[in-house]
């Protein structure tokens, strides 16, 4: 049986999802062996102390065990199979700067913070110095150890073409699977589902304005997400300012996920320039329609599901309309298993071997 070695750092997200799904389909096959480094431990409630185990771990830590890694696996010369995901705290790993071997890597999205609006990915002061201070090195440390990967995997068109404009490297367009937590038939209700953080980039204000705009019933929104207590005030009062009825919920089970969208009529996605989206993808499958934006990775979504897709040009007023065409749609039947893990893995293999 031939071997793999994944290398990966993932810690919450759509970027650990889509990890640990191939991981699940490549064992099914493969021996499988997960290289990953020691987790970042702050145990200190000093703000100095804490800061400095940071960057110990991750400017001097990480690079070191990288290194050291892809050093072990040239040398091993074993002809196995190497995937490696991104990092969650240095996003390329510095792993291709020693591995001289072909292998795949994962490129979920680039460092967005140093890409897009820092407002939409830092909202609080300190965040804003922490980015430009603390985590600014990053910007050109991904850049350097992509620009040394061999095969690159990104996960839609949309992406692709940013992967292009920011490090100049071709990639090829794998998009994730499809996860089904539940098969419950269940009531739809009036109801409007948004799945993500609750930082600006995510777009949740944005969806409760455009619903406060339906001049009829206007349906409920539950939004499915982590943040911060003042985050979550932010919501409710718009809500609330808005006359909208919103109930926000975190650190959810799978299975309480699955039902939340079985309950849903309509999954909405105002974030800003999103990537692909996991969870859009995972609203449809479980029988919502699907409003999403244009110039993002999502309105790919619409050439496999055109009847249950409303892609909106991204302002308000478009929003609030394609909400209302989504919520009084007869839902088309469709065959999801195109985007099933079991199929991404197969790809994964192929672009590698071939």
């Amino acid at each position: 049986m031939k071997s793999i070695k994944i290398i990966k750092n993932q810690t919450v997200g759509g970027g650990d999802r889509y990890c640990n799904n191939v991981i699940a389909e490549l064992k099914k096959n493969y021996k499988v062996q997960i290289l990953s480094p020691e987790s970042l431990r702050i145990n200190s409630k000093s703000v100095i102390f804490s800061l400095w185990e940071y960057v110990k771990y991750v400017y001097f830590y990480l690079p070191h065990y990288y290194k050291k890694l892809g050093r072990s696996i040239t040398n091993d010369k074993n002809n196995e199979i190497i995937i490696v995901f991104q990092d969650a705290y240095r996003k390329c790993p510095d792993i291709f700067q020693t591995l001289k071997l072909k292998s795949l890597y994962i490129l979920h999205e680039p460092p967005r913070e140093f890409y897009e609006p820092l407002n939409l990915h830092a909202p609080r002061l300190k965040d804003k110095i922490f980015t430009l201070i603390i985590r600014l090195p990053i910007y050109f440390i991904d850049r350097s150890n992509t620009k040394k990967a061999s095969i690159i995997i990104s996960n839609s068109k949309f992406s692709s073409e940013n992967i292009k404009k920011i490090y100049k490297k071709k990639s090829k367009v794998i998009y994730p699977g499809l996860n089904i937590f539940s098969k419950e038939r269940l009531v739809r209700q009036y109801q409007c589902i948004s799945v993500g953080s609750l930082l600006p980039y995510k777009g949740h204000l944005t969806l409760i304005r455009a619903v406060s705009l339906i001049s009829k019933k206007k349906p409920s929104i539950v939004i499915v997400g982590n943040g911060s207590e003042e985050q979550k005030n932010e919501l409710l009062l718009e809500a609330l300012k808005n006359n909208v009825k919103l109930k926000i919920i975190s650190n959810i089970t799978d299975r309480t996920l699955g039902s939340l969208y079985r309950k849903s009529s309509v999954y909405v996605n105002c974030a800003y320039k999103e990537p692909f989206g996991m969870t859009s993808l995972e609203g449809l499958g479980h029988g919502c329609s699907l409003v999403t934006t244009d110039r993002c990775g999502t309105e790919e979504l619409k050439r496999f599901f055109p009847n249950n897709i409303f892609v909106s040009n991204g302002e308000i007023n478009d929003i609030s309309k394609k909400i209302e065409l989504a919520l009084n749609i007869n839902m088309t039947k469709y065959d999801y298993s195109i985007f099933s893990w079991k199929k991404v893995a197969s790809e994964l293999i192929k672009t590698l071997i071939k």
